[in-house]
């Protein structure tokens, strides 16, 4: 079945959230970018809260900027994080890059190791062309606008089969969204594409930021958290994610080595996490 789903920044203001959410599928926020300088998008809080609020299939895109994609990506997994499972990711790719393939793999390799999640590519239908066949992996959300605002035409993709999600029109207005216009999307199975991430809940989350804290201001692990983190680090090692997804999750100032976690799991997950 065909979903109608949105996209969304500041540009569309303070979103009334109760009126909109009957009226859509699923909704994609802008978390930021770094087409001038980097930053978060002003909006982004209050419109994951809403999304969050009304259970809204949904997901993230990032504005690129064409410089260190690597800090790029890494600043987005910074403000997604952590992550919650159905929740989607997206490289918004709309500028003039004199290297468009080694600038969006580089972005896009590096948001799915840190995130464990296959990261969509955002593009317009004229640039798709660009991209080797090697970029097929990653799924298309591609815009491509009709005369009549409608998605009644067939964009050509190639070297994409079809898009996985399709943006066929810039001047939609819909109830809950009164400062602009708004794009909008079709996608037949938006829950598939958001599929297969590996994150916390939020009980765990709450625990992880307490700890974190605690540890990094004492510099050691002596704090009433860190046995149910522990417990959680074993955890995920079996689920096997890697080094930068615990590294993501611990924070930049505690990194998951033998020395810092070695006395609290046994050598068997040790080895199984750092040597991922």
């Amino acid at each position: 079945m065909t979903q109608f789903g949105i996209d969304i920044s500041r540009w569309q203001g303070t979103i009334d959230w109760p009126a909109l959410a009957p009226h859509i599928d699923f909704c994609i926020i802008k978390a930021g970018g770094s087409d001038d300088g980097i930053y978060e998008d002003s909006k982004f809080r209050y419109n994951q809260s809403g999304v969050r609020s009304f259970n809204i299939p949904h997901g993230y895109y990032y504005f690129a900027g064409g410089g260190d994609p690597v800090a790029e990506a890494e600043h987005f997994a910074r403000l997604v994080s952590p992550i919650r499972p159905g929740e989607l990711v997206a490289l918004d790719y709309e500028i003039d890059h004199p290297d468009p393939n080694s600038y969006c793999m580089a972005f896009l390799t590096r948001l799915e190791e840190l995130l464990g999640v296959l990261p969509l590519l955002y593009t317009n239908e004229a640039r798709c062309s660009l991209f080797a066949p090697t970029f097929t992996r990653f799924p298309l959300w591609v815009a491509s606008y009709y005369f009549d605002g409608t998605p009644n035409h067939t964009p050509n993709v190639a070297p994409w089969l079809s898009p996985a999600i399709f943006q066929y029109s810039s001047m939609a207005t819909v109830p809950g969204i009164s400062e602009n216009t708004v794009d909008v999307n079709i996608c037949n199975d938006f829950a598939a594409l958001a599929g297969g991430s590996q994150q916390e809940d939020d009980d765990m989350a709450d625990h992880r930021r307490l700890w974190q804290d605690e540890v990094q201001q004492d510099q050691h692990f002596d704090s009433p958290h860190t046995d149910i983190w522990l417990i959680r680090l074993d955890e995920m090692s079996k689920r096997h994610l890697n080094q930068p997804q615990l590294d993501l999750l611990l924070g930049d100032g505690l990194k998951i080595t033998p020395a810092t976690i070695g006395p609290w799991l046994s050598n068997d997950v040790l080895k199984d996490v750092t040597d991922q």
